[in-house]
């Protein structure tokens, strides 16, 4: 699965330039570079877009609206269990815009993904896609789930939209590409957000971001 660990140590070496770094190091941001060689992940942010992978991801989804929890189900403590899979957050306009713009989210799943496989990704797929359509308003499929290759692993790649709701931001219709990548012992679920209905469309940058991903 991916491109094997010679291949990764090639980007790496690109992406950390000659930066002097604590090899103990697991995290490092060069630029628009950013490495995690715990998890074997490489890629390359749009540039001007702001990454963000160490602060409390729980906070950065504050205020988000989302319907359909369980009875007895905190909606804090959803969010905290949501964050727990965050990997990193890239924004067109950061957190000092109080507005929609694209982004791009990666989430990795890695207690319970190799116990799931046997299901099949089409299956974990479509279970996603039935866990997203119970908690976002007016969620719709718009390409049906297809089997595909990124940074030489399988991968299921659909497109959705749904109603973006938020105490602090005006609602808005989205559309949502989501990748699910089987890296063998890892799951990463990808999305890549903008909004065609406000003219805040970002087609080139998703196309480089994930021409630049790099899973070891």
């Amino acid at each position: 699965m991916g491109i094997g660990r010679r291949e990764f140590l090639k980007f790496v070496a690109t992406a950390l330039g000659g930066l002097a770094i604590d090899p103990a190091r697991e995290i490092a941001v060069n630029g628009d570079y950013y490495v995690n060689t715990r998890l074997g992940l490489g890629f390359v942010k749009p540039g001007g877009w702001t990454l963000d992978v160490f602060r409390d991801f729980a906070a950065k989804h504050e205020g988000q609206i989302v319907h359909g929890l369980q009875p007895g189900v905190d909606e804090e403590e959803f969010r905290r269990d949501q964050a727990a899979t965050m990997v990193a957050t890239i924004s067109k306009y950061g957190d000092a815009v109080r507005a929609f713009g694209p982004s791009i989210t990666v989430f990795k799943n890695q207690e319970d993904y190799p116990g799931a496989m046997p299901r099949g990704l089409e299956a974990i797929t479509w279970g996603g896609i039935d866990g997203w359509g119970s908690l976002l308003r007016d969620y719709e499929v718009l390409e049906e789930p297809s089997r595909g290759e990124v940074s030489r692993c399988a991968c299921m790649r659909f497109k959705a939209r749904w109603l973006f709701e938020h105490r602090d931001i005006e609602p808005v219709v989205i559309e949502d590409e989501t990748l699910l990548i089987d890296q063998g012992s890892l799951l990463y679920t990808i999305h890549l957000y903008d909004s065609p209905e406000e003219g805040e469309t970002a087609p080139e940058e998703f196309a480089r971001f994930l021409e630049g991903l790099h899973l070891a």
